[in-house]
C-alpha cells in the first residue's frame, strides 16, 4: 500500500466538508483506492491510501482519481492539482515487500532501522536527508 500526496491549488475557501468522502467515491475498483484524508493546512493536500503493486500505478489511480472528483463536484470549480506523488524514499519501502521484508533492513548490531542512505543494499540511492521544519516561533539572529 502506498500513500500518494495531490497538492491542490485552490480558489475558494472552504473547501466542501465531504470532500474525502467524495474523492473516494469516485475511484473505481480497479484503481484500489482503499482511503481518503484531506489536510487543509498543508496547501490543501489529499492523501490517498492506494493498494498497488508499484509506485507508478498508486501515483496514476490517485491522480486519476482526483482529477475525476474535481471535474464531477460543482464546489470544486477552480481547483487545480498542482502535483502529486509518493512522499517517501521509494526504494526503501520497495525493499520491505522483499522476503525477508522489513527484517532485512535492520541493522545486525541493535537492530535498529537503517537509514536509506546508510544502507548499502540498497540501489538508487532515493531522496535527501530528513530534516525537522524550522520552529515558527523562534527568530534567528
Amino acid at each position: 500500500m502506498y500513500l500518494v500526496h495531490v497538492l491542490l491549488d485552490v480558489t475558494h475557501w472552504p473547501l466542501p466538508s465531504e470532500l474525502s468522502d467524495f474523492v473516494r467515491s469516485c475511484a473505481e475498483n480497479s484503481e484500489r483506492i482503499e482511503h481518503v484524508t484531506l489536510h487543509e493546512e498543508a496547501g490543501p493536500v489529499l492523501g490517498l491510501f492506494v493498494s498497488a503493486p508499484g509506485i507508478e500505478e498508486a501515483e496514476r489511480s490517485a491522480l486519476a482519481v482526483v482529477e475525476r472528483a474535481v471535474r464531477r463536484h460543482e464546489g470544486l470549480a477552480g481547483v487545480s492539482v498542482v502535483s502529486y506523488g509518493v512522499p517517501l524514499v521509494a526504494s526503501y519501502y520497495e525493499r520491505m515487500g522483499d522476503p525477508g521484508g522489513a527484517a532485512s533492513l535492520l541493522a545486525p548490531d541493535n537492530g535498529a532501522p537503517r537509514a536509506p542512505s546508510q544502507d548499502p543494499r540498497l540501489r538508487g540511492g532515493g531522496g535527501g536527508l530528513l530534516m525537522p521544519l524550522p520552529d515558527q516561533d523562534i527568530q534567528e539572529c
